[in-house]
């Protein structure tokens, strides 16, 4: 996220999760005539997310353990 010149870093998205429609093609009707159409994969807009503060802990877990901190 941009706010002016300052960058926020609010975390990572690991996985989205879709949709995958197995349909036939079939042929739609239209005006002039009639066109075959294929569905195609969706997004469901769900997701894993790891916060930044999740990973910032991890970080200093990480270097505590490697003596760092």
């Amino acid at each position: 996220m941009i706010a002016g010149s300052r960058i926020f870093f609010l975390g990572i998205v690991a996985s989205v999760f879709t949709r995958k429609d197995l349909n036939n093609i079939e042929l739609i009707d239209i005006p002039t005539g009639k066109i075959p159409v294929v569905a195609t994969t969706q997004m469901l807009d769900l997701g894993i997310v790891y916060k930044s503060i999740v990973i910032k802990e991890l970080i200093e877990e990480f270097l505590k353990t490697r003596g760092e901190i």
